[in-house]
């Protein structure tokens, strides 16, 4: 590939990624609010794996790509936060 095809590759890898980190972000805020205890905070994690994978692919695992270095932190937090909940409920 020439090096502008991988820049828009790696710009698309980073504008999913933000936008993976938006709906992981929402649907936290989301299923909070509403207090539910069912099985639909397994998006949880999905959405927070996809969201670190696909930063990670994006190339954000320096800060100096910040665009992508953000949802990489959310993604990782997200799966944090869902195995903290796990073992609290073990």
């Amino acid at each position: 590939m020439t090096s502008t095809g991988e820049a828009t590759r790696d710009t698309s890898r980073t504008q999913t990624a933000v936008v993976l980190a938006a709906a992981t972000v929402l649907s936290f805020v989301v299923l909070a609010a509403l207090d539910h205890d069912g099985a639909g905070w397994i998006i949880f994690p999905i959405l927070g794996l996809a969201t670190a994978v696909t930063a990670w692919r994006a190339g954000g695992t320096s800060p100096q790509n910040m665009r992508a270095f953000v949802p990489l932190i959310i993604g990782v937090l997200a799966i944090l936060v869902f195995l903290g909940w796990v073992i609290a409920d073990a």
